[in-house]
């Protein structure tokens, strides 16, 4: 999963992400999954919490192995 902050007045979309990282990476690390958001969560010290972004994406994972 990639969260990705925009700059003001930047354009780009999932298509794009996916082509700039296959031609800059190698093809087992292009992200899968690609959340554009505004801001990231942070922790008090001001760095990105990891543990509120992986939130969403374990209980979706749940909610698709219910399904199956």
């Amino acid at each position: 999963m990639a969260w990705i902050r925009l700059h003001e007045g930047a354009q780009l979309d999932a298509a794009g992400v996916r082509e700039c990282c296959r031609v800059r990476i190698a093809h087992f690390k292009v992200p899968r999954y690609r959340r554009f958001v505004e801001e990231f969560p942070m922790t008090v010290t001001g760095k990105p919490h990891k543990c509120r972004m992986r939130e969403p994406e374990a209980a979706q994972r749940e909610g698709r192995a219910g399904q199956v």
